[in-house]
């Protein structure tokens, strides 16, 4: 019997599709946008579109679905209120690219708020081997849409810091920081981490991207920042834009890097140090 990730794959690209949307390879077919932004006024409606690139190594049928992310909050809306797509099935030649359509009608009626799910994609399943199972692959684009009109966008930095003990011996290093979002509407939150050494002045700067928070949720995200250029006292500052009306959280903190190859050093030297004091110590005793 011929398995397929249907009912496996769903909640995990739920969970994918939001937190890291990116076109991925599955068995090396991709699917972009990654996610899709779409903003519309009540009573309008608009076609926006997708592309699936097929590099299986053999011809493919995909299956298309619309997923809706349910939130259960006023303003928020199924994805399949407003969008439908064309067919629910297509076909693309191995090596080659189909752009699929699909349609956004907002009713005159909406009130303000947005619309959330994504858009999962099954490629038939190769043709196992005698008594093996076919395998499926999947792909998810995420898809947002906001109703024009007034909403409430509210949200703040709840937390920043760095992963495990504030003493570092080698980069990478890791960090986390949680966003939470009290409004009605989805926001991006994007931003910048500047590492400074407390004897150099010397400073490094960390791009945070945008990073979409869904509302009534709070986001926890990681980053990481590679081999910093001296050892010594470090202090960390997070700013974060919260995604609207150009408002900036700050967090700060501070933590040491001291690299194995400096701190083996260092060890060496003050060992040589104490070894002279002993041994002039000793020496004077003796006379």
């Amino acid at each position: 019997m011929k398995l397929g990730i249907k009912n496996f794959c769903r909640p995990v690209l739920l969970m994918a599709v939001v937190l890291f949307p990116c076109w991925v390879l599955a068995e090396s077919f991709s699917l972009r946008p990654a996610k899709q932004e779409v903003v519309l006024n009540p009573g309008v409606s608009a076609q926006e579109s997708f592309t699936i690139t097929n590099n299986l190594g053999r011809n493919s049928y995909f299956e298309l679905k619309l997923k809706n992310i349910e939130l259960n909050r006023p303003g928020a809306y199924p994805l399949t209120d407003f969008v439908s797509l064309e067919g629910e099935r297509v076909f693309v030649a191995d090596g080659q690219t189909k752009t699929v359509y699909f349609g956004i009608n907002i009713p005159t009626e909406t009130a303000p708020g947005g619309a959330y799910g994504f858009l999962q994609v099954i490629a038939s399943p190769n043709q196992g081997a005698k008594g093996e199972a076919g395998v499926s692959a999947a792909l998810g684009s995420t898809i947002f849409v906001r109703v024009g009109g007034p909403v409430k966008e509210e949200g703040k930095l709840v937390s920043f810091g760095i992963l495990g003990r504030q003493l570092k011996f080698a980069a990478p290093l890791e960090w986390h920081f949680s966003f939470e979002n009290s409004g009605n509407i989805y926001l991006n939150p994007y931003g910048k981490m500047i590492l400074v050494n407390k004897l150099t002045g010397s400073q490094t700067l960390v791009d945070i991207p945008p990073r979409s928070v869904l509302p009534g949720q709070t986001r926890l995200s990681e980053t990481k920042t590679s081999a910093l250029g001296f050892p010594g006292l470090y202090s960390a500052s997070l700013l974060l834009n919260r995604g609207y009306n150009d408002e900036v959280d700050m967090r700060e903190t501070s933590f040491w890097f001291l690299p194995w190859p400096i701190l083996l050093i260092f060890s060496a030297i003050l060992l040589f140090f104490v070894w002279v004091i002993i041994f002039k110590i000793i020496r004077k005793k003796n006379v």
